[in-house]
Order: C-alpha cells, then sequence, then structure tokens
C-alpha cells in the first residue's frame, strides 16, 4: 500500500541511522509538496500525495523517524511547488492559487510539520502573486517569509532559501541585490550548490549590506 504510514516512519528511521553513520545531522527532507497535477513530472516521484492530509501524515511520519535517529528534518518547498509542472531549476514558476486556496491546500503539510517540531524550512524560488502582489518568488518574499510563516504559522526555526544556484532565482549582476532582499524578507540561510565563486559572491553582498548599514 502506499499509505502506510509506518513504513515511512522506518524509511525514515534507516536514512536517519544512515546519515549519523556518515556523520551528518541534517537531511534536507521531507518534501511536503501536494502533487495533484500529473504532468508535474518532475516532481511526482517526490510527493507523497495528492492530498494535503496524506502528504501531511507522511511528512510527519518520515520526520519522527529521523529524529528517532538523533537527525534533524528540513520541510520543503514552501510555500508549495506541487501545483507547477515548471521546473525551479530552469526557471521561475507561477502559481495562481489565492491566499484562502494556499491555506486549504498546499500550507496545511507545512502547518504540520511546524507543529512537529520540525527546525528548518526550506523556501522554493516560486511566485504567487495573488498573494505577494509584488510578483517576487517566495525566496525574496516578506510576505511568505514573516507574514504568513512566522506570524500567522507561528514558526521558530531556521529558514533556508533553496539553492540559489537554480535559475528561479536572479543570477548574475542581480543576485547580489536579489540576496540582501531575501535576507531582509526573513531568510537566515542561503542554500548554494557547489560554486565557490557565487559562495564567495553572496558573503560579500551580505558584508556590504551590513557595511552600508541596509543590514
Amino acid at each position: 500500500s502506499f499509505d502506510d504510514v509506518d513504513l515511512t516512519r522506518s524509511t525514515g528511521r534507516v536514512i536517519g541511522r544512515e546519515m549519523a553513520a556518515a556523520g551528518a545531522n541534517l537531511d534536507f527532507a521531507p518534501v511536503v509538496d501536494i502533487v495533484d497535477n500529473p504532468e508535474n513530472e518532475f516532481m511526482l516521484k517526490r510527493s507523497y500525495g495528492s492530498t494535503a492530509e496524506m502528504v501531511s501524515r507522511h511528512g510527519a511520519a518520515f520526520l519522527e523517524g529521523l529524529n528517532e535517529a538523533g537527525i534533524r528534518g528540513c520541510a520543503k518547498h514552501f510555500p508549495g511547488h506541487g501545483a507547477t509542472s515548471v521546473d525551479s531549476h530552469k526557471g521561475m514558476p507561477v502559481i495562481q492559487s489565492t491566499l484562502e486556496e494556499w491555506l486549504q491546500k498546499d500550507a496545511v503539510p507545512f502547518q504540520q510539520m511546524i507543529d512537529s517540531g520540525v527546525d528548518m524550512i526550506m523556501v522554493g524560488h516560486l511566485a504567487y502573486p495573488n498573494i505577494d502582489l509584488s510578483g517576487l518568488p517566495a525566496s525574496m518574499s516578506a510576505v511568505f517569509l514573516q507574514d504568513q510563516l512566522r506570524d500567522r504559522m507561528g514558526y521558530q526555526g531556521l529558514i533556508i532559501t533553496d539553492d540559489i544556484e537554480m535559475e528561479g532565482y536572479p543570477q548574475g549582476e542581480e543576485r547580489r541585490e536579489a540576496v540582501i532582499t531575501s535576507f531582509l524578507a526573513g531568510i537566515d540561510l542561503f542554500a548554494i550548490g557547489h560554486t565557490p565563486e557565487i559562495q564567495k559572491d553572496v558573503l560579500d553582498a551580505l558584508k556590504s549590506g551590513i557595511e552600508t548599514g541596509r543590514i
């Protein structure tokens, strides 16, 4: 059965033990995106299901398993990557949900993860222009990071971006400014895939933000 919560918990525990044996203490999982769009091929195999209820139960079970092995979890990709067939590695998805629709569906598994004590949430490079009218990706959006995640949902843990080397996030010259926008919007940590130059560039941008008094 696809709906075996005990198996999901056991999977989390086994993965957690393997990670602990390797000296890691954090897993960038579980994915709690609800995938109800069969064209969303790149997310289909990464999701626990097509309903908020199913994804919430399995996400919480996986986190329990990880925690039993002494590993921290990270729920992703806030505010919900399921409703799009655009891969944010290649471009920025735009999702047309209203605030009411988001609260009733995509927000639900994230609230479950917060209630389950998740220590970290990863934010995607995806825009919900009917919720944040600026059209900025959630990874740069105070509407999502402050108004929703912190204030309404009561989350007090760490907020990390999805990899900012992905095309859904501003690249090149625009990246430095975007990083400051993200930080001021509420990002605590930046995930930077593998390029040392980009890592240094982001560090320099944050330092200059402090030196100029913007941060």
